[in-house]
């Protein structure tokens, strides 16, 4: 006779009425901002809230899970992407920004002219604040960014660009693609997953 294979049963679908559903929901929304956005207080927070609502509904402690480091969104390294597009473009074109602190750096040999960045000391920091600004306020509103927003900041860092021009009277180089710089700072928004689907 054929041998009679049991299955366990499926388990059955947590039912929740729509008060629950909505806040674990938001729950589950707060947690992943939290993660992406580096926040131990929001992050803490929430994930009391999501541990005990966990055992309130699916009757589960989460404590071990909770308790584990949180992932905090490597922002330095993602700024610096976005930096070192701008820098590359500068360099492919021969671009001297003229920096003071960069040409004093070179003349007291502290470092080779070959090895110094284009985008060197106050240069970088102008851009890393406008970065880095841009991203912290909108850390608190929302868990991904808008096309908008991305624009936006793009055009903020392409205009400081041009000023450092005009301050420092240095001509654009014919060869300089801003509009291609821009498509490959809005791409490394992409790749990162910043954007929304939509």
């Amino acid at each position: 006779m054929p041998r009679t294979v049991k299955h366990a049963p499926m388990p059955q679908p947590l039912k929740l009425n729509a008060v629950q559903a909505e806040e674990l929901l938001s729950l589950l929304k707060e947690s992943y901002q939290a993660v992406r956005w580096p926040n131990p207080v929001t992050a803490e927070t929430t994930c009391k809230k999501l541990q005990n609502l966990t055992i309130e509904l699916f009757d589960v402690d989460l404590t071990s899970i909770m308790n584990s480091p949180v992932q905090e969104f490597p922002i330095d390294e993602f700024i610096g992407q976005l930096i070192d597009i701008i820098e590359d473009m500068l360099g492919d074109c021969c671009v001297d920004l003229k920096n003071p602190e960069r040409e004093a750096d070179i003349s007291a040999h502290e470092i080779e002219p070959g090895e110094a960045a284009v985008i060197y000391g106050q240069d970088y920091n102008r851009f890393e604040e406008i970065l880095r600004t841009f991203l912290t306020d909108n850390a608190d509103e929302c868990v991904k960014l808008s096309k908008d927003d991305v624009y936006t900041v793009i055009r903020d860092l392409t205009d400081s660009l041009g000023e450092l021009f005009l301050e420092r009277d240095i001509a654009v180089p014919v060869r300089l693609n801003i509009t291609k710089m821009q498509d490959w700072l809005y791409k490394t928004f992409e790749n990162w997953q910043m954007l929304y689907d939509n």
